[in-house]
């Protein structure tokens, strides 16, 4: 099963919801299936993993992010500005890899990757969920 939780804010959005409960969606049609995917994610990660893991993910966007970078806005640049920003989502993925929860969640059949946004996708996090994947009830019986 995959679970796709997109990015929070509006347009071309760049970060992960920390909080569950206060994700920052902005109303849209598409709102109340992001809350869905969000919530289904709670079946498998805790709130502190989830916390953690959104926190992880958000400094690795904002390490690598092109707009984060001053000689983005040079126009003498451009052509290599443009291959930085099709190779920092890789870049972003790489340090989520190195994550301790990202790790815990691999133990248990759980996987995680970013996808960036574009103009008309807000990007998010995919959970691959392994069919054996423990459901976090059953695990706290």
């Amino acid at each position: 099963m995959m679970i796709y939780v997109h990015n929070a804010g509006k347009h071309n959005a760049t970060s992960v919801p920390v909080d569950r409960r206060k994700p920052g969606y902005w109303t849209s049609f598409f709102a109340e299936e992001r809350r869905q995917a969000l919530a289904s994610s709670a079946q498998f990660v805790s709130d502190e993993e989830w916390r953690e893991l959104a926190e992880g993910i958000n400094a690795a966007i904002k390490a690598y992010h092109p707009f984060n970078k001053p000689y983005f806005f040079a126009p003498c640049c451009w052509p290599c500005c443009c291959v930085y920003s099709c190779q920092y989502p890789g870049w972003v993925n790489g340090d989520i890899a190195k994550l301790p929860v990202v790790h815990r969640l691999a133990s248990r059949g759980i996987g995680v990757s970013w996808i960036n946004g574009t103009k008309f996708e807000p990007g998010g996090v995919v959970l691959h969920v392994a069919a054996n994947a423990p459901i976090l009830q059953a695990m706290q019986r």
